[in-house]
């Protein structure tokens, strides 16, 4: 395999700007890890992603770089200044999160408060706009809130760093004064963890910020206009039309299988997304969204996956989830032929296995191609007590077109469906880019 150039990638955080060194062939996935990690945010990865700092001056819409996609692919489309990492999911509860990680915690208050400062002239609930400002110079100063504190605030910061200008405006300044250290008697005992949960509350109840919104359609092709909600309180809803009528379409621990296609059409590709429930197991109505957007039906596709990973039911199941992926199909930037076999029933049953490349190690090259790579190396069943197994992984080309792609599936199909002792046995694949066939090592070469 050809040594790719190092690059170094900057990434933007709400702590500061982290320098990274990454190949062409690294992932998007693998520098939110990176980064994650050197800033010393948390241990769940899971929740953060590379967000487009277009989409920051909004919870809806909010679009993020598909993890699968390669440093070499984004940089040429994307200013790498203009990402920055994000809290992508986010936690049901946050006093949990404040007694378990705490860092994650302190990012994600960082991350509303500079969302909600940015669209804060939208709020006109002047009154609870107020009390935040007042949270939030408690939290800023850490201390008491004095007439004192309040002389240092308005030489330095000014009050326009905590209230909007519709609440500094409704009154006179000694008025906004008085009515600050009145509230601040009722803040007089707040520890600054009570402040931030009080702050983080008061922000939700007020920009409900822990649902993302995207414009679609309901429906295969052009169907009904809707705005798909998706948050851990929302989970799957609809917004109709312009009505205020928010309907729930599902949980996300109902979601058996998430089924990207594309489709052509007169008017352009338009992208969709099919939630296949376990409550349905015929499978014959799938919710279905469409997009206009590649990028946005890619965003709604991972953020779909990720709750669907963070429900209790998948956690509890997670080792039935590796051998059943949510991403049947991939997503819009890593589509993957559907490898499956259909009873006379219409019912699916996967045909080989899916494998974890973490439980794979590569130790040499054994052969080149066109289209890919063969290295000899080993295989860690995740069954305990299990010994590794010697095997040659066939490497797909990273970058490759779909029809070459689908040939590499297609082998694998191939080598599932036959069984004899002198055909080299197929023990899996890792489906994820670059594709991986994991196969018997022949010691002989036979």
């Amino acid at each position: 395999m050809n040594q790719s150039i190092s690059d170094i990638v900057t990434v933007s955080t709400l702590l500061g700007y982290v320098k990274i060194k990454c190949s062409q062939s690294t992932s998007v996935d693998e520098i939110t890890k990176i980064a994650t990690k050197k800033v010393s945010i948390s241990n769940n990865l899971l929740m953060f992603g590379l967000e487009l700092r277009e989409s920051l001056s909004s919870i809806g819409d909010r679009l993020f770089l598909c993890p699968y996609l390669t440093w070499s692919e984004f940089a040429g489309l994307v200013n790498e200044q203009n990402i920055l990492l994000s809290i992508r999911l986010f936690p049901t509860n946050f006093e949990d999160y404040m007694r378990k990680d705490r860092s994650t915690l302190h990012y994600l208050h960082d991350q509303v408060n500079r969302f909600y400062k940015s669209v804060w002239e939208d709020c006109k609930d002047s009154q609870s706009c107020f009390e935040i400002g007042c949270l939030d110079i408690k939290l800023s100063f850490d201390c008491e809130i004095t007439e004192e504190l309040l002389d240092q605030l308005d030489k330095s910061r000014g009050f326009s760093t905590f209230f909007p200008s519709h609440v500094l405006h409704r009154q006179k300044a000694k008025y906004l004064r008085r009515d600050i250290l009145n509230y601040a008697q009722n803040l007089h005992y707040y520890s600054k963890e009570d402040c931030m949960l009080e702050h983080l509350n008061r922000l939700l109840m007020l920009t409900q910020f822990d649902s993302d919104s995207y414009a679609c359609y309901l429906g295969a092709g052009l169907g009904i206009p809707i705005r798909l909600l998706l948050g851990p309180r929302s989970q799957v809803r609809v917004n109709i039309g312009n009505t205020d009528e928010v309907r729930l379409l599902c949980y996300f621990a109902s979601i058996q299988q998430i089924i990207f296609s594309e489709i052509s059409r007169k008017e352009g590709r338009r992208y969709q997304v099919k939630l296949v429930l376990s409550n349905d197991p015929d499978a014959e109505q799938p919710i279905i969204f469409t997009f206009d957007s590649k990028l946005t039906a890619d965003t709604v596709l991972h953020t779909l996956e990720g709750y669907c990973k963070l429900s209790p039911d998948m956690q509890t199941n997670s080792a039935a989830a590796e051998h059943s992926p949510l991403l049947l199909n991939g997503c819009p930037f890593r589509q993957l032929m559907d490898l499956s076999a259909c009873d006379q029933y219409g019912k699916c049953s996967q045909i080989h296995q899916y494998l974890l490349r973490s439980h794979i190690t590569l130790e040499r090259v054994l052969g080149e191609g066109q289209f890919g790579d063969v290295y000899k190396g080993t295989y860690r069943p995740p069954e305990a007590g299990s010994s590794t197994i010697l095997v040659a992984v066939k490497a797909c080309k990273v970058g490759l077109g779909s029809e070459e792609k689908q040939r590499w599936l297609e082998e694998a199909d191939l080598h599932a469906k036959l069984t004899h002792p002198h055909i080299i046995k197929l023990y899996g694949v890792c489906r994820d880019e670059p594709v991986w066939l994991v196969l018997e090592f022949a010691g002989e070469g036979e």
